[in-house]
């Protein structure tokens, strides 16, 4: 399933809106995830107010969460561009406009209220899960760890190209 992110929201509060919109789908609630992030990238405290509102709403993002994704993300401003079509190590990671997420459902090893979604993305091997969870009719993020490993530098940053 090709999910279309646009406009990108760079508000909390057109955020807000999208989420209520899209997270009805474990997908489109998955998708949601890559807005967040990007925001994280650009502004981390509009970034973490967007996880919280994607994030289980009893439990936001903890410190821990946070230093792990200043972590990630301290060196490698193109990670979550990557998972846009069009963007690839050799185009140092330029995705087309409007953004689009590939996403596909595993439904193998899901349990009651859990669902797997799985990204494609051109500097990984193979695609990256994410685990959804549900409260009422609404899906949350719930496990998205693998997003945030790394992927292949892009052109610009590797010295073998």
């Amino acid at each position: 399933m090709k999910v279309t992110l646009g406009p990108f929201a760079r508000d909390e509060e057109t955020f807000r809106k999208m989420a209520e919109q899209m997270n009805k789908k474990p997908e489109t609630a998955a998708a949601l995830l890559f807005i967040a992030l990007q925001n994280f990238i650009e502004d981390k405290e509009r970034g973490i107010n967007m996880l919280n509102i994607i994030h289980n709403p009893k439990q936001p993002v903890s410190n821990h969460q946070i230093s792990f994704l200043r972590d990630r993300f301290s060196d490698k401003s193109y990670l979550i561009r990557s998972y846009f079509l069009g963007a690839k190590p050799e185009n140092n990671y330029t995705p087309n406009e409007p953004y689009v997420v590939d996403l596909e459902r595993n439904k193998m090893y899901e349990q009651p209220g859990i669902a797997n979604i799985f990204v494609k993305n051109a500097g990984a091997d193979s695609p990256r899960k994410i685990a959804v969870r549900q409260k009422g009719d609404v899906w949350y993020i719930w496990d998205y760890s693998a997003i945030v490993a790394g992927v292949r530098k892009p052109a610009d940053e590797d010295p073998w190209a």
